[in-house]
């Protein structure tokens, strides 16, 4: 389950099965998001990188990241 997006991130409590690449691809659309799940959670997952069910998470914004760069 996730709450809406605020501020370009979103929150997922962790079901039983859940992964953090399970997660990524569900919630965020690509598997290679769980590595952003990582850094956005590092200091909430077990000592093997995995969540706890029922844990809420922090997700980054779904879709292309956006550029922070100001335009010239």
């Amino acid at each position: 389950r996730s709450s809406p997006e605020a501020g370009g991130f979103a929150i997922h409590v962790v079901r039983p099965d859940d992964t953090l690449r399970i997660i990524a691809r569900e919630k965020c659309g690509d598997e290679r998001k769980a590595l952003e799940i990582i850094a956005l959670n590092r200091d909430l997952l077990t000592a093997e990188g995995r969540p706890r069910v029922g844990q809420r998470l922090i997700l980054p914004a779904s879709g292309a990241p956006a550029d922070s760069t100001p335009s010239p």
